[in-house]
């Protein structure tokens, strides 16, 4: 009881002997609750889209489920090695190993465990968005838009990047390419040039924190801009208040932003 009491507070024990020529000592370990009874998990990443991160999420899981039925207080105790034993065996994973991933742990414990992992890469910025425009009315038809960033880190501030965009109403796809200079993780600002309409675009970004960010776009060339604010529903959905003026006409909507 005292060796248990010292080196494993969170878990009781019994003994039994078995005497005889040779002695045999069975010791059963029984965890002291609370134990950890389920465990919800969350995967995020602001380089790489939520797709990516989902084919190991079943991996990632079975991972994790070693804790369950643990004393919280043991894992609690021992947060910083689960959270290091969990990332290293999501980074060795060949999908993150192709681009460099790096991730961090996060385990809050509790009967109810939350673990969120953060997996971000230092050499590439990809995005997948999805836009559903409601109420706009200078477009009426080009409310839906698929918009895909493929961006490279040539510094951790310097990034080029080309970007697709995609409107199932049309038939063709329009490009652009450009350049971001990332001040910090709150500021960014760059240009792009769309070769469909052949015209540069200046544009900023503000994070402001995990919910809300503001982003200004300005063409010179079509002297028209854009503004807006969004919201961040869920990791998988964000809401943007939009103001625009274009050829001399204003308009505003709301924006619904799929991340996929």
């Amino acid at each position: 009881d005292d060796f248990m009491e010292k080196n494993l507070p969170e878990f009781r024990a019994d003994f039994e002997m078995q005497t005889g020529a040779t002695t045999k000592v069975v010791v059963t370990i029984y965890p002291r609750m609370p134990v950890i009874r389920n465990i919800d998990l969350m995967m995020r990443s602001d380089t790489v889209p939520n797709v990516y991160l989902l084919q190991e999420r079943v991996f990632f899981q079975n991972q994790i489920n070693i804790l369950l039925g643990v004393p919280v207080a043991f894992v609690d105790r021992h947060k910083e090695y689960f959270a290091q034993r969990f990332a290293e065996a999501l980074d060795k994973r060949s999908s993150f190993s192709l681009l460099g991933m790096h991730t961090d742990v996060d385990i809050k414990t509790g009967e109810q465990t939350t673990i969120t992992s953060h997996s971000n890469t230092a050499k590439y910025n990809i995005g997948i968005e999805g836009w559903a425009d409601f109420g706009r009315h200078n477009s009426e038809d080009e409310n839906i838009t698929y918009r895909v960033h493929l961006g490279r880190f040539l510094t951790p501030k310097n990034e080029f990047f080309t970007q697709i965009f995609f409107k199932p109403q049309e038939t063709e796809v329009d490009w652009a390419a450009g350049y971001y200079y990332h001040f910090d993780k709150k500021w960014r600002l760059g240009g792009r040039y769309f070769f469909e309409d052949q015209y540069w675009s200046t544009d900023a970004q503000r994070v402001f924190n995990k919910k809300w960010l503001a982003r200004f776009e300005y063409a010179p060339a079509k002297d028209s801009w854009e503004g807006a604010i969004r919201y961040n529903l869920h990791d998988f959905v964000s809401l943007e208040y939009v103001w625009q003026q274009a050829d001399h006409e204003k308009d505003r909507w709301l924006r619904l932003i799929g991340h996929f």
